[in-house]
């Protein structure tokens, strides 16, 4: 079983977060089954963080 996380810096993106989030679950589809998405907010001072835990289905805000 392949398990894979994907980390992405995440700085004033409130505009590409969701459709980064698309591309990588698109690139990965039928590739590997379990794999988790990290984003990791640094310091934007936009809406990024609450964008990221609004619309991406299943994501927690730890």
């Amino acid at each position: 079983m392949i398990r894979l996380s994907v980390v992405v810096p995440v700085y004033n993106e409130e505009g590409n977060i969701y459709n980064l989030y698309l591309s990588v679950t698109d690139a990965l589809k039928g590739k590997i089954e379990n794999y988790e998405i990290v984003l990791v907010n640094d310091g934007s001072k936009d809406r990024s963080s609450l964008l990221t835990c609004r619309q991406i289905p299943g994501i927690s805000s730890n």
